[in-house]
């Protein structure tokens, strides 16, 4: 695929066994399959230094997007701390 059809859809024919083809359609993402993790230093750095306890007050509270578990440590979405410092900015606004 040449890199003017990248953004547009395409059919590739390939052969098959038999008397037919399989015709697969090659299609854009709908959104990006990929997703940033911050442990906890990253996200007290996010949060300009907050302390430990404060941060687990606040995610018990509900005012911090809830943590992911994966084995035994915790892990925040970016995507989620950022929406909400972003409302936490405009609410202070």
């Amino acid at each position: 695929m040449t890199s003017e059809n990248m953004g547009k859809k395409a059919a590739v024919c390939l052969p098959w066994r038999g008397s037919g083809t399989v015709k697969i359609l090659l299609c854009e993402p709908t959104r990006s399959t990929t997703m940033r993790l911050l442990n906890f230093n990253e996200l007290q750095t996010v949060l300009g230094g907050r302390g430990r306890t404060t941060i687990y007050r606040d995610v018990a509270a509900g005012r911090i997007p809830a943590p992911i578990k994966i084995g035994g440590r915790l892990y925040w979405r970016e995507d989620e701390v950022e929406t909400f410092v972003e409302e936490m900015a405009s609410a202070q606004g």
